[in-house]
């Protein structure tokens, strides 16, 4: 019988599978420690890199997986940080900046 588990509990039966790797895990690595499906496990993996959460390197012909050493950067995040920010997109817009910019430039901040 297949358990069903919430999005929660698997990001964090994966977090904490990788922080108990010294060197990182594979999708099969993780997929035998957690018995989550290798889809379930790719998928949220990428899921988690994306956020900045995990980090994938090649090894050989392998995706390993780790536990990310960088700060994630959302938004709550910026809006404290205590130097003036601007987010550029790939394509060279402003996708955000914070008060700190404003007042520095004296401009007013739109949506």
């Amino acid at each position: 019988m297949m358990v069903k588990r919430t999005h929660e509990e698997i990001t964090s039966i994966l977090m904490e599978t990788l922080q108990k790797s010294r060197y990182g895990l594979t999708i099969a690595d993780v997929v035998r420690e957690t018995g989550i499906s290798r889809n379930t496990v790719g998928k949220y993996l990428t899921i988690l890199c994306t956020l900045g959460q995990v980090e994938m390197h090649i090894v050989g012909p392998a995706q390993v997986y780790n536990l990310s050493n960088r700060i994630p950067i959302t938004k709550v995040w910026l809006e404290k940080v205590p130097f003036p920010y601007v987010l550029i997109s790939a394509e060279g817009r402003i996708r955000d900046l914070n008060n700190k910019l404003c007042e520095l430039f004296t401009i007013e901040r739109k949506n």
